[in-house]
């Protein structure tokens, strides 16, 4: 395994497209802000790719509106805004995209909420925000992914229609259903995380590194499985590495996300503090042994 290269370029924009990935984020626009260029090249190749979003970003807001001004789900609204930006990123491959079908699935023992555009699936988790330094906030319970991984608190209660709960075995056995139900039949399996390590992804969120060393603690066992871990905040603080069509095509996804966001009355989060990452994509590899046999 290397754990340590430290990579500038998409793996497929480097290489050749996946047969299929997986993109975990904690929030709602970690994988367009970080992860950009991996997923468009998946998407213009058209592999069947899984996106998983671990918490509503909720702020605190809980199920409510927070700061949205026509008294949507602040929560609810972010996440949708991440299907609209993806479904924008699945139209460059020049295809027109599928209808978006909403179901349910059971996976872990756990009936979660689902959304199919035609191979491309979304699971949003929808879990409380955890806040940057994992104290959660007093209007959901201070409930937290960093407190349940440590086990300050037992379980955690998602904010969707739902109200999944779980324990961390049970969320543990969730990311890892969804993870290998999806990805049956296929040898070569990549996951996009973020970088649980803090020396080579230091000052990050806490949701962020807490949900990635959850998935690769359910993915322990699956040792097939290739993962890119991808530095977030920051990317900010290191040289530019993206060319201009590169760097254009992240713009255009990330403006089509904060164009859903406004219009469903979200403030808009197209800024300097955030668009200073699109221009930017560092991870590293851990490549798994031996073909998948999910």
């Amino acid at each position: 395994m290397n754990k340590n290269l430290i990579v500038s370029l998409a793996l497929v924009g480097a290489s050749s497209v996946a047969q299929s990935a997986v993109f975990v984020g904690a929030h709602a626009d970690d994988i367009e802000l970080f992860m950009s260029q991996n997923m468009l090249g998946d998407l213009r190749g058209q592999a069947p790719t899984v996106f998983i979003v671990g918490t509503a970003g909720d702020a605190g807001a809980g199920k409510g509106e927070g700061s949205n001004i026509y008294s949507n789900s602040y929560g609810a609204v972010r996440s949708a805004a991440h299907v609209a930006a993806v479904r924008f990123a699945m139209s460059q491959s020049g295809a027109r995209v599928p209808q978006t079908v909403a179901s349910t699935e059971s996976m872990g023992g756990k009936t979660i909420n689902v959304l199919t555009v035609g191979n491309v699936k979304f699971y949003n988790l929808m879990l409380p925000d955890g806040n940057f330094g994992g104290t959660g906030y007093p209007s959901t319970g201070n409930q937290s992914l960093s407190y349940l991984n440590t086990g300050r608190i037992s379980t955690i209660t998602s904010l969707d229609n739902l109200n999944t709960r779980y324990t961390l075995p049970e969320l543990r056995a969730t990311l890892r259903d969804i993870v290998t139900k999806n990805m049956r039949g296929i040898p070569t399996v990549w996951v996009n995380l973020q970088d649980d390590a803090s020396g080579t992804n230091p000052s990050d969120h806490s949701d962020h590194t807490t949900l990635s060393r959850i998935t690769q603690d359910a993915l322990a066992s699956n040792t097939c499985v290739h993962r890119a871990l991808f530095v977030d905040y920051d990317t900010a603080n290191r040289p530019v590495n993206l060319n201009a069509n590169q760097i254009n095509d992240g713009f255009a996804v990330f403006g089509t996300l904060n164009a859903y966001l406004v219009n469903q009355g979200n403030p808009s989060t197209y800024d300097g503090g955030h668009t200073q990452w699109l221009s930017r994509q560092y991870y590293r590899t851990v490549h798994g042994t031996g073909s998948c046999n999910f």
